[in-house]
C-alpha cells in the first residue's frame, strides 16, 4: 500500500486537507450483502458523530443510510457543512431523493433476515426528503483516505 500511496503522491501529489464537514462510510463485511454498519465523523474535530449496526443489507445500501443519517446530523445541528461520502451512487440517489436499489427483489431472503431494513429505509427517505444539505464525494485521490472507514479492507 506504501508504494501506492507513493505513486499516487508523485502523479497527483499530497492529499488536499479538508477542515471541516461530516464525512460518512459503511462497512459490508462476509460479502455484498453481509453485516452492515454505518458511521459518520466529523473532519473539524475527529469526533464519530453517528455509529450504527444496521445488519443485514448490502454495500449500496448502508452507504445510502449514512448519508441519510449524515444529513440528518447536519440538519439537527444546524451546521452549515458540506457532506461527504466516497460513494457516487448514493450520493446520485441523495440528489434525485430517492434509492434506486433492488436488494428485496434481487436477495428476497434480507426482509425476513433483517426486520429493521423496511423500516430503516423508509426513515432514510423522509430524512433525504426534509434533510437538503451540500453533499460532494470524497475523492481519495484529492483527500486521502475517507477518515470515516473502517479499515477493514
Amino acid at each position: 500500500m506504501g508504494n501506492t500511496d507513493a505513486m499516487r503522491n508523485t502523479l497527483f501529489g499530497k492529499p488536499e486537507k479538508i477542515k471541516s464537514g461530516i464525512v460518512v462510510d459503511c462497512s459490508c463485511t462476509g460479502g455484498n450483502p453481509g453485516t452492515v454498519e454505518c458511521r459518520g465523523l466529523d473532519l473539524s474535530t475527529g469526533e464519530i458523530v453517528f455509529d450504527e449496526m444496521i445488519g443485514l443489507a448490502t454495500n449500496n445500501i448502508g452507504e445510502w443510510l449514512a448519508i441519510a443519517y449524515g444529513a440528518n446530523y447536519i440538519t439537527e445541528k444546524k451546521i452549515k457543512v458540506p457532506l461527504f461520502s466516497d460513494s457516487k451512487i448514493c450520493i446520485n440517489w441523495y440528489n434525485k431523493q430517492q434509492a434506486k436499489t433492488n436488494i428485496f427483489r434481487d436477495y428476497p431472503h434480507i426482509a425476513s433476515q433483517n426486520k429493521n431494513l423496511i423500516p430503516l429505509l423508509e426513515e432514510a427517505q423522509q430524512i433525504i426528503e426534509l434533510c437538503r444539505v451540500e453533499i460532494k464525494w470524497w475523492d481519495k485521490y484529492l483527500y486521502g483516505e475517507n477518515p470515516a472507514d473502517y479499515g477493514r479492507k
